[in-house]
Parts: C-alpha cells; structure tokens; sequence
C-alpha cells in the first residue's frame, strides 16, 4: 500500500506561483530594455549590479571552487547558476539568457531543476529540507502533476513489485523522489527571489515607475525569504 501526506501549505504554494506569474509578466514588458541596460554596461557595472542584487554570490562556478579545496555551501549545490563568473560569461549575454529561461517557462523549467538535483541525490549530495520528516517511511516520492502536491511513500513493508514499479517511475522522470521535491521548491524561491531582487535594481536605477504586481507580492516574498533562508540554515546544520 501507499500511504500519503501533505508536502506543503496552501498558501505557500500560491505565494510561490503568484511571484512566478509577476515575474513572467514583468519579462515579457521590459525583457528589451533590461537586457539592453544590461549588455551595454561595463563589466564593472554587470558586477556591480548582481552584487547588488546579491551580495554573498561566489565569485566562480561551485566547481572551480571545489577543485582549489573550498568547501562548498547549500547554495552552490542548488544554486551552481548564481556565481558572478557565469552570469557575467559572453559579456553578460548568459545572465541575460539566465533571466530569460527562468521567467518565460512555463513549467519553470521543471527538467533542468530535477536533473540538478537528481544529480546530487545519486552522489549523496543533497541536503535534506525534510528535518527527518520522512525517517523510516520507505520510498517517499511526489506526483508532480498533483496539484495538491501530496507526499507520498511506499512503506518498508510493501512488495518488492511495488517498490520496483514507482522506482521506475521515478527514474522515468513520472514521479519525483520527495527530498528531490522539496529541494526543488527552496532552489525555485531562492531563484525568483533573486531575479526579484535584481529586476528592483534596474528599476531603481533607470526610475522606473514601480510595478504594481510586484508591489502587491511584496509582503509574500518577504515571508518567502525569511522560510528560504530558515530551510537553507536547517540543511546546513
């Protein structure tokens, strides 16, 4: 049997798709005049401004940084995208394709984040956001077309032809293993968050007029931050 569980409020959920929903509007109005701000600025300025937007990114990619010894935080293994040198590669133009790609999919872009962070899961990498939640439950996974994205586990005890069929599926990208699935949800807030952040720096600077949208999601992503940085803390520990 399977047995199955919530994996995240209501509420959280929809502040998660109201942000993505102003972020793919705001592209689709100003996609042209802030990668022409962007693109002719300097690479001073190109820096400056990510910095800006977010101030502890890494210098280089995780695995530059890897290679010389450095140990490496949660958010290079989610986030190996947001480190100065790849945003700045091709005179910026990968940022800007970067922007692009997270703001215009409209599954947001669902495979390249579940193969990330597959990738982790099968070298034993991926931090946990779970809190030991799913201890003992057997092969936890998420259907993620179920929009009331409930968790759902094959216990210890089942068949081995049970536990065989949702295996399969998960490794045919038809189910998504639960840690795999939570890990997803902070490595997509903590992404909008930082689009959020750096489209305000190109407002502020070009004045532009403020966006409604975003001003009515303001209070929404602040508390989408404040669980952002607590999960990311708690996988750290």
């Amino acid at each position: 049997s399977i047995s199955e569980h919530t994996a995240g409020g209501e509420d959280e959920k929809h502040a998660s798709h109201d942000q993505h929903e102003a972020l793919r509007s705001w592209w689709l109005r100003h996609c042209k005049e802030f990668s022409t701000w962007f693109l002719t600025s300097s690479e001073e300025e190109r820096r400056a401004v990510l910095l800006e937007a977010s101030p502890d990114m890494a210098p280089t990619t995780a695995a530059t940084r890897q290679a010389a010894g450095e140990k490496l935080r949660v958010t290079d293994l989610l986030l190996p995208e947001l480190n100065l040198e790849g945003l700045l590669a091709a005179d910026g133009k990968l940022g800007v394709l970067f922007c692009t790609k997270r703001c215009v999919s409209k599954d947001r872009c669902a495979a390249a984040d579940y193969r990330i962070l597959n990738g982790l899961l099968r070298r034993q990498s991926l931090p946990r956001f779970d809190q030991g939640a799913f201890d003992g439950m057997g092969t936890v996974f998420v259907d993620p077309c179920d929009p009331e994205e409930r968790v759902q586990a094959v216990p210890p005890a089942a068949s081995a032809e049970v536990r065989a069929a949702v295996l399969a599926k998960i490794d045919a990208g038809a189910l998504v293993e639960a840690n795999v699935f939570l890990a997803c949800k902070v490595r997509r807030d903590a992404i909008a968050c930082f689009l959020e952040a750096i489209f305000r720096v190109f407002e502020e600077r070009e004045a532009l007029a403020e966006d409604a949208r975003f001003n009515a999601i303001r209070s929404a992503q602040t508390q989408q931050r404040i669980r952002l940085m607590d999960a990311l803390l708690d996988a750290q520990a």
